[in-house]
C-alpha cells in the first residue's frame, strides 16, 4: 500500500487500506491517520468514518467517536452499525436518553439485532428498570442462541437481586455458549452455589475459577472465606 500511495496518493480507498492494515497490527495512532487521509480524499467514505469513531471510542474519547458516528449516519442513515456505537458511546457518557434513542433507532432499522437487544438490556439495568431489561437480554438470546453477552449480563441482573438459582442457570448457558472456562464466570457460579447454601460446590467452582487465573484475588477472597463459613480455619488462611 505504501508504494502505491508514493506513486499516487489520492486514492482513497489505498489509505483506508492501509489503516486496516495498522489497526490489525494494534497501530492505533498510524491508523488513525491512514483513515484520516481517505477521509480529506473522500469525505463522505463511511468505512472510514465508522473505524475512526471506533478507534475513538477504544480510546475512551468518546465526544470524537460521537461525531464519526454522526457523520455516518448522515451518510447512510441506515447502516445499523454506527447507531449501536453511537449509544454504546452514550451509555459509557452516562447520557441515557441519548443512548436510549440511538438503541432504538438502531432496532427501528433492524428489529432482529440481537446487539441492539443486548445493550439496550444494560441501558434498562443501569436505570433499574430491571423488567424491561430481562425482556430485552431474553429477546437478544432468542435471535441469536449463540450470544454470550445477553446470558452473562441476565445472570449477573439475577444475581444483584438475589435470585440465585436463576442467575446459575444463565451462568451455566453463558458459560457453555461460551465454548471455554471464565474465571469470572466460575467465580460468579460459586457465589451462587454459596448463597443457596450449598458450600462444597461453591468451593469446586472458587477452585475452577483459580485454576483458569491463578492470579484471580476475588476466588481466592471467596474460597477462603466458603472454608471459614465451613469451620475449617486451616483451609481458610
Amino acid at each position: 500500500f505504501k508504494k502505491i500511495i508514493k506513486l499516487k496518493d489520492d486514492i482513497s480507498q489505498v489509505h483506508f487500506y492501509l489503516g486496516e492494515a495498522y489497526r490489525q497490527t494494534l497501530q492505533n495512532e498510524k491508523s488513525l491517520s491512514s483513515f484520516k487521509k481517505c477521509l480529506e480524499i473522500t469525505p463522505d467514505h463511511i468505512g472510514c468514518q465508522l473505524m475512526v469513531g471506533i478507534i475513538y471510542e477504544e480510546l475512551k474519547k468518546f465526544n470524537q467517536a460521537i461525531d464519526f458516528y454522526k457523520a455516518c449516519i448522515n451518510t447512510y442513515p441506515e447502516y445499523i452499525e454506527p447507531h449501536i456505537n453511537l449509544g454504546m458511546c452514550y451509555l459509557n457518557m452516562g447520557q441515557n436518553d441519548q443512548a436510549k434513542n440511538a438503541l432504538k433507532k438502531a432496532i427501528d432499522i433492524r428489529p432482529e439485532s440481537h446487539i441492539a437487544h443486548g445493550y439496550l438490556g444494560v441501558l434498562n439495568s443501569r436505570i433499574n428498570n430491571l423488567e424491561e431489561a430481562r425482556k430485552e437480554y431474553l429477546k437478544a438470546i432468542e435471535l441469536k442462541h449463540n450470544y454470550t453477552f445477553p446470558y452473562m449480563q441476565l445472570a449477573n441482573l439475577y444475581i444483584q437481586n438475589g435470585l440465585y438459582s436463576d442467575a446459575l442457570k444463565y451462568y451455566k448457558k453463558g458459560q457453555e455458549k461460551l465454548g471455554r472456562n471464565d474465571a469470572n464466570v466460575l467465580n460468579q457460579m460459586g457465589i451462587c452455589y454459596s448463597k443457596l447454601g450449598s458450600l462444597d460446590q461453591a468451593i469446586i467452582y472458587y477452585n475452577y475459577s483459580i485454576q483458569v487465573n491463578p492470579q484471580f484475588s476475588d476466588a481466592y477472597l471467596n474460597l477462603g472465606y466458603a472454608y471459614q463459613q465451613k469451620g475449617d480455619e486451616v483451609k481458610a488462611q
